[in-house]
């Protein structure tokens, strides 16, 4: 896996959402620790309780349901500096259904449940990013269930081709079936077009 500044890149990826003094930051810091995992790896599995916030530094990620059938309904992928967890069991404190898969080698910046509502506690800034990514959480999701539920598969995949070719470029031709929420064929079809 490459080498990155984990504390650099964490660092940068804060100072793009909000806007902490120095001292701030090394209080902060003393929350953070770092994670390099390999690729195929679950960081959390379903029927665990997810007691860790994520900020993605490097690689890719998947959040996924399996159905009772065994089929794989992915609701979301993530690229670098991107923050994520299992936001329901997160909050709650419940065994999750979600299961978080490392796509690529990765490394994540990483503070514990307890520590990240005690800096919401500790620094307004952190309870406005907390805010803020409920809110975009929120927008995210309700855009995402409207595109499934009103466009046809090939017109998600042009959307997908259009904002986010990287997912095309990055993501196995399985994960992406399962992220527009088509089959592997059905995928094979459209990017045959």
């Amino acid at each position: 896996m490459e080498e990155i500044d984990e504390k650099s890149a964490f660092l940068n990826l804060i100072n793009k959402v909000m806007n902490l003094d120095e001292i701030q930051k090394e209080h902060l810091l003393k929350f953070v620790r770092y994670e390099k995992v390999s690729k195929n790896t679950n960081i959390l599995k379903e029927g665990d309780v997810c007691r860790k916030f994520y900020f993605n530094l490097k690689g890719s990620i998947r959040l996924y349901f399996s159905t009772k059938a065994g089929k794989i309904k992915t609701r979301l992928v993530l690229f670098e500096d991107a923050p994520f967890t299992a936001l329901l069991s997160f909050i709650t404190g419940d065994p999750t259904a979600e299961i978080i898969e490392v796509l690529e080698d990765s490394c994540f910046a990483v503070i514990s449940r307890e520590d990240f509502y005690g800096l919401v506690n500790d620094l307004p800034e952190w309870s406005s990013f907390y805010t803020m990514m409920l809110e975009k959480t929120y927008i995210y999701q309700n855009s995402r269930l409207e595109q499934l539920a009103t466009l046809s598969a090939s017109e998600r995949y042009q959307k997908i081709m259009k904002e986010s070719p990287h997912f095309i470029q990055r993501l196995s031709n399985g994960v992406l079936a399962s992220y527009l929420d088509v089959s592997q064929e059905t995928l094979s079809r459209l990017k045959s077009r």
